[in-house]
């Protein structure tokens, strides 16, 4: 009995320290002590397979990955954490519906803190979003509001509002996020959507400045913010906007749309002035 209590806190020992290889990033030397575990006579418990998981993914080993996950979940199948990341790699691996019928039964199982149950809730959006469920992705988002409030949240929630038509429900959700995070440039960035979706172009031009004010490297608000000035008649300063965009990092791909969008700008002004 003495021996058997022995063996098993060294194995305790052995997850403690796979853990924290992990949580220094040595993915390898984690996993090198939870094989070890798994070697052991003794019965794995679900964080073995879990951080098992971890590493597999962070390796790009998708399948595996999987596996252990599933393994973790069978292992203590009301765990929610569990489920969360067995969902989450089931939808990664092509499996949508199992996924997301995992992460429902992560959302019942769990008793955890609101940020955690927020995360489910937002997994859960993002996958059904790109499943092409607009509603159902709203819906959950909705939901995890009620948890936690953030501006990623608020920000998918008033992007998938705008696709599924409703304009005056995305500049709600984008109105209410810019109160909540008023410092946050990429919320002012998506405010600015909803109003250039809802044709108010005089307010998305100052959600846009107002974007870039906070995040001079934002190439994104300026260019948005140039289409804009284009929309509203004020050729001159949208290409004054959009030449400020070619001084800065952009992708070489956005910086011929740059040019190309320049140009037409430049010959509808030469067609003005010729009339």
């Amino acid at each position: 009995m003495v021996e058997q209590e022995r063996h098993e806190a060294h194995g305790d020992d052995r997850l403690s320290d796979a853990v924290a290889r992990y949580d220094e990033g040595d993915v390898e030397g984690c996993l090198a002590l939870l094989r070890t575990l798994r070697e052991s006579s003794q019965p794995l418990h679900g964080d073995a397979h879990y951080f098992e998981g971890l590493c597999e993914r962070r390796r790009g080993n998708l399948q595996q990955a999987l596996a252990a996950f599933r393994r973790a979940a069978e292992n203590t199948p009301n765990d929610a954490e569990y489920l969360l990341e067995y969902a989450l790699c089931l939808i990664a691996a092509g499996r949508v519906q199992e996924g997301l019928d995992t992460l429902r039964q992560a959302v019942h199982e769990s008793g955890h803190a609101p940020a955690f149950r927020h995360e489910l809730y937002l997994q859960n959006a993002i996958a059904l979003y790109e499943e092409g469920y607009l509603e159902s992705a709203i819906l959950s988002l909705r939901k995890a509001l009620k948890f936690v409030q953030d501006g990623v949240t608020y920000r998918l929630l008033s992007q998938i509002l705008v696709e599924a038509g409703d304009v005056q429900g995305a500049l709600k959700a984008a109105q209410e996020g810019v109160e909540h995070f008023s410092q946050d440039a990429e919320m002012h960035h998506t405010a600015g959507l909803a109003l250039v979706a809802a044709k108010l172009m005089q307010e998305a031009s100052e959600a846009f400045a107002r974007a870039f004010e906070l995040n001079s490297n934002d190439v994104e608000s300026l260019y948005s913010l140039g289409i804009c000035y284009e929309i509203m008649g004020d050729l001159p300063l949208a290409v004054r906007t959009l030449q400020r965009c070619l001084g800065m990092n952009l992708r070489p791909e956005a910086r011929e749309e740059t040019l190309n969008r320049l140009a037409r700008i430049r010959r509808h002004a030469a067609n003005q002035s010729a009339s």
